[in-house]
């Protein structure tokens, strides 16, 4: 009788341990995804990870002085750091995003698109292209802001559940 309980105890132990290890991934959502040695855009890059692929969660997330948080994470036998910007917490039981569901974009805003509107994996044209937004189309916009090489001004949106760069030459804030 103790034999049997003893098991069972064991058994559901390992049963919420792996069910707690199934909750905790990062799902990278950019091409490339930038692994750091610390969090921030200063940490030493470590390695170049693909979009769609889904890695283990070290349980830290930190934020830089952009307000911009970092995740730590498992790949391989390393292990580093990679933005918000270009991955999110993902549950594998439920296969929803934590952190993207509730990234906060400023009052809610809206980019319309004023013309068909590629949409690329970071604020360049030399970046992946993840898609387009059709001419009239809306996304949400992130609240992010950055200028290419060229002085050209991008905006961060959220589109087909990633997060994508746009032109704000051709999108309107809303």
């Amino acid at each position: 009788m103790r034999i049997g309980r003893i098991i069972a105890l064991a058994l559901c132990l390992l049963l919420v341990g792996v069910s707690a290890l199934a909750e905790d991934a990062v799902y990278t959502i950019a091409d490339p995804t930038y692994v750091r040695s610390s969090p921030g855009i200063g940490g030493e890059r470590k390695a170049n990870l693909r979009a769609d692929a889904i890695y283990e969660w070290g349980g830290h997330t930190s934020v830089d002085d952009r307000g911009v948080a970092w995740f730590d994470i498992f790949y391989g036998n390393n292990y580093g750091w990679v933005s918000s910007l270009h991955a999110d917490l993902y549950d594998r039981t439920t296969g929803e995003f934590s952190y993207y569901e509730n990234y906060p974009a400023p009052d809610d805003a809206t980019v319309f698109a004023k013309r068909d509107l590629d949409v690329y994996s970071g604020p360049s044209t030399e970046t992946y292209f993840n898609g387009t937004l059709s001419k009239g189309e809306s996304a949400i916009f992130t609240g992010f802001r950055e200028k290419d090489s060229k002085g050209n001004e991008w905006l961060q949106i959220r589109y087909n559940w990633k997060r994508g760069w746009v032109r704000s030459k051709y999108a309107e804030i809303y």
